[in-house]
């Protein structure tokens, strides 16, 4: 299948946003410390993570647990036997295991910057109205034609495979679902990080199954010139009780991680996304964006992730923060409370910087004026006595020519 440019760089900001003119001046407010949805920020916006934090740390400790624990008991046990590159091994594994699963809860998933309220405001004698653009438009990229909806919360069309996720409250580019276990959505700029967990976390799993399995089997044998069958093996459990432990309960928990595997090795062969699974979006017609199988797991594990659209760390304009406040105040916003009370806040010190610089600069007029009504006052004085001057020479003058006569 020939390779089809990529959607990200066909469209263009003025397909994806309503037509508003954003020409408020800048302030010195940084957009993370503003951002209505519900998700949480790092190291001055630099990172960013879902609203859940508690099941990240779930995961972190569901996995850590027991990778230290067959370290630090089977790992040292089974060097007798093996080499050391068993624990070197799970010690590359849990390195890796970790880093995935802080990237894919950390990096920016693809949030698609909110605009400012586009509004046409219409004078009327009753109120002032404000009119939204239209749900939808169809716009034609490559010859295939897409539809694009337009998010009333984000304030932008959704480019293809864009959704606003409800938990984060966040438009997402290529969203592909929110991941519980992480507690943040997994979108276009973390997808690779995400199935990189899944596949590692799920070869771990196994590895440490294998390997406390391969442990009670050398301990069985070693236990054979003094016991027989069955009580060689009991006597195996006996020295490390833990390889069962091991060996039975990843057995419960590597079961729906080899499913989740299975069915993310399937969507990046087909270049899928677990919402368009979910919904057959491609079932009637061809995915527009397949490059063939191996095309698509280069797509996702080679190629350069892609920038993102905007930084938090930028400042947002006037227009900004007064939609921003707008939203905050929505009865269905699901901004947290703290975050909320910031941005109003925030608005309403900026309305007092505003009314305080009116004040000045009124105050600044009244003195102008002022000053310029003493100047054409002295200048009129001037005037009046050049006047007086000129008629005092003058009778000076007429004097002179009478005594003269």
């Amino acid at each position: 299948m020939k390779k089809k440019n990529s959607l990200r760089s066909l469209l263009d900001k003025k397909t994806l946003l309503p037509e508003v003119r954003d020409d408020s001046a800048k302030l010195q407010i940084a957009l993370w410390r503003v951002w209505p949805s519900r998700i949480r920020f790092c190291c001055n916006g630099s990172c960013t993570t879902g609203p859940d934090i508690r099941m990240l740390i779930f995961t972190f400790v569901l996995f850590n647990v027991p990778m230290i624990a067959f370290i630090f008991s089977v790992g040292l046990k089974i060097i007798e036997f093996l080499s050391y590159y068993v624990i070197i091994i799970a010690g590359i594994l849990f390195l890796l295991v970790n880093i995935f699963l802080l990237l894919t809860a950390y990096v920016n998933p693809g949030i698609i910057r909110r605009c400012p309220l586009p509004e046409v405001v219409q004078k009327s004698k009753s109120k002032n109205q404000i009119v939204y653009p239209t749900s939808s438009k169809d716009v034609q990229i490559n010859g295939d034609k897409y539809r694009l909806f337009y998010c009333e919360t984000c304030n932008i069309y959704r480019p293809p495979r864009t959704s606003h996720c409800r938990r984060c409250d966040q438009c997402v580019e290529k969203f592909d679902h929110h991941c519980p276990w992480v507690g943040s959505d997994v979108g276009l700029r973390n997808y690779r990080y995400f199935a990189l967990f899944v596949f590692l976390i799920t070869f771990s799993e196994y590895f440490i199954i294998v390997f406390s399995l391969v442990l009670l089997s050398l301990l069985t044998k070693k236990n054979f010139a003094d016991f027989d069958g069955f009580d060689a093996f009991s006597e195996a459990t006996k020295k490390a009780p833990e390889t069962l432990i091991f060996a039975i309960f990843l057995l419960f928990t590597a079961w729906p991680t080899t499913n989740l595997s299975f069915f993310h090795f399937g969507l990046i062969s087909q270049n899928l996304t677990t919402r368009e699974f979910i919904k057959n979006r491609y079932q009637a017609r061809e995915n527009p964006f397949s490059h063939g199988c191996c095309g698509n797991w280069k797509e996702v594990f080679c190629s350069k992730n892609p920038k993102t659209n905007f930084s938090f760390k930028s400042f947002i304009s006037e227009n900004e923060l007064e939609s921003l406040k707008i939203q905050v105040l929505k009865p269905e916003s699901k901004c947290w409370p703290e975050k909320k009370l910031q941005i109003i806040e925030f608005y309403q010190k900026y309305q007092k910087t505003i009314n305080l610089k009116s004040e000045i600069l009124k105050e600044n007029l009244i003195e102008n004026d002022l000053e310029k009504l003493n100047e054409n006052l002295n200048e009129n004085l001037n005037e009046d006595n050049d006047l007086i001057l000129d008629e005092d020479n003058n009778e000076n003058l007429k004097e002179n020519d009478l005594e003269i006569k």
